[in-house]
């Protein structure tokens, strides 16, 4: 039969087993792999940060009688804490409640707090500076200072906090690893390679080099990656595949064009407009991507028995 479907889900069909239906693998083995939960990361960098203000404040010389560190450290634990407050951390009821008990400590201490002008208002903390500029040295020191009893009991509570999410912050998964059946590997990797290409080449083709050559770099960028690309494609290319007359003459006209190809790069200035010209039939990309896209069809009529590809919707993997 003819379908007119995207390469994409094409790829995915044959590396899928469609509910059982057509048994294109096997799976074999599981492998565990470690992921990130980018929830506890983003919480345990907001512990950091709220930790970091509070040694700050301890930090400061308190005996110097200047005013200005002390000033800026508080405004940085006001906004950490703010900004750790609403964190939602591992999301269990065990990190609501030691948040809620750093929370209490503030409230605690939210008289000493407020004399040096950090003041409590709706859960979420706020500089007054009336109240800071009036406070004394010995106001200050007598709150934020190491032998304070508020930096020590928060700084405790932020440590434990801090190793309970740190348990969370990574979990096991399993992965399955598949050997084919019905399918030619090979002839699915080639094609993997193409489709790739086929990507690349239509992405340079809508991608003119503008006027002034701010897009320059990223043009280059891209013919870098799209090089390496092709250097790939003639690596996967083995006799294990199964290669149709067309595909094989798909082949000698990709290697022939990109002979050529090779050639232009060499030139200075390199001509970018010409090569990769979607308005001109006769251009390098022009006359190169249908012939990616044909192999691409070609390997997999080879390796999908009873399907057969006649045209391409899209070019995403």
């Amino acid at each position: 039969m003819s379908v007119n479907i995207s390469s994409g889900r094409i790829l995915q069909g044959l590396y899928s087993n469609n509910n059982g239906t057509n048994s294109y693998y096997t799976a074999i083995k599981t492998e565990k792999k470690t992921k990130v939960n980018e929830e506890v990361e983003s919480s345990l960098a907001k512990n950091a940060d709220f930790r970091k203000a509070l040694r700050g404040l301890r930090n400061c010389d308190y005996d110097c009688g200047l005013k200005s560190d002390v000033l800026k450290y508080a405004k940085k634990l006001i906004d950490t804490y703010n900004d750790f407050a609403e964190n939602k951390g591992n999301g269990t009821k065990r990190y609501e409640r030691k948040l809620k008990e750093i929370t209490s400590v503030l409230e605690d201490y939210s008289s000493e707090l407020s004399k040096a002008g950090v003041v409590m208002e709706e859960g979420k903390l706020k500089l007054d500076a009336e109240k800071f500029d009036a406070a004394s040295i010995e106001d200050l020191k007598s709150v934020f200072s190491p032998d304070s009893e508020f930096t020590d009991k928060i700084t405790r509570k932020l440590n434990v906090l801090n190793n309970l999410v740190k348990g969370e912050l990574t979990h096991t998964v399993k992965e399955e690893s598949y050997i084919f059946n019905n399918v030619n590997s090979n002839n699915i990797a080639i094609a993997d390679r193409a489709n790739k290409l086929a990507i690349q080449t239509n992405k340079l083709l809508n991608t003119p080099l503008a006027p002034d050559n701010s897009n320059e770099q990223e043009i280059l960028d891209m013919l870098t990656e799209y090089i390496d690309s092709v250097n790939s494609l003639y690596s996967e290319l083995t006799d294990k595949a199964e290669y149709s007359q067309k595909a094989l003459d798909n082949l000698n006209s990709i290697i022939e064009l990109n002979n050529k190809f090779s050639e232009e790069i060499d030139k200075d200035p390199f001509p970018y407009g010409d090569l990769f010209n979607k308005e001109e039939p006769s251009s390098y990309a022009s006359q190169i991507l249908p012939l990616y896209q044909s192999l691409f069809g070609e390997l997999v009529n080879v390796s999908a028995k009873g399907v057969t590809i006649s045209s391409f919707v899209d070019y995403q993997v």
